[in-house]
């Protein structure tokens, strides 16, 4: 049975999480004039788990992603209505805030070599999503940049060493290395190094 989880948020955000998840096993589609999240993740969840808790979990996956491709990204939420089916509504009580904002969209089309108008490249995010499923560190990641709060400088450290931890190279005595460098080239006004 596929379930609906209907979201909230502000318009440019639904926008951009409905092109970045527009096929996949996670998609964000809009209906009319709501969007929903349908993910085979919430369909298929572990037994015991409540369907709204999937959802949750994989919105947080979502956010995760639409925060990792803009910097003016805002997490959506869920609005508290689901739909299993094309019948069997359910509704559930969620906390709710308010925000205001502007946004500028750009759009190309893709010529080929001939000048033909060229198909677009697949949306990224059901991709990511995937990768996030099946790797503990991006999904660590992308749940911490997901939240519905700010992201704060806390947070983002926290993906800097998840990052470093998970790439094995920028160890603390690299860092400080680099940084002491950094430091000796702009007191002595060169760069590139000796």
């Amino acid at each position: 049975m596929i379930w609906k989880a209907f979201l909230k948020g502000h318009e440019f955000d639904l926008y951009e999480l409905g092109a970045l998840f527009s096929s996949g096993d996670t998609q964000v589609i809009k209906d009319g004039n709501d969007y929903f999240l349908a993910s085979i993740e919430i369909d298929q969840r572990p037994p015991g788990e409540e369907f709204y808790n999937a959802a949750e979990r994989v919105l947080a996956l979502v956010n995760g992603v639409g925060q990792a491709n803009s910097s003016s990204f805002r997490p959506v939420a869920l609005v508290g209505r689901f739909q299993e089916g094309e019948s069997n509504h359910h509704h559930v009580g969620f906390a709710d805030t308010a925000e205001a904002r502007g946004y500028a969209y750009a759009a190309a089309v893709l010529i080929d070599p001939v000048g033909n108008e060229a198909p677009a490249p697949p949306p990224p995010g059901a991709e990511r999503i995937r990768k996030a499923m099946s790797d503990v560190d991006a999904n660590e990641a992308l749940r911490i940049m997901g939240r519905a709060e700010p992201t704060t400088w806390i947070d983002l450290f926290k993906v800097y060493e998840i990052v470093r931890e998970a790439l094995g190279v920028l160890t603390t005595e690299v860092v400080d290395v680099r940084r002491g460098a950094l430091i000796r080239e702009e007191t002595s006004g060169r760069s590139g190094g000796a």
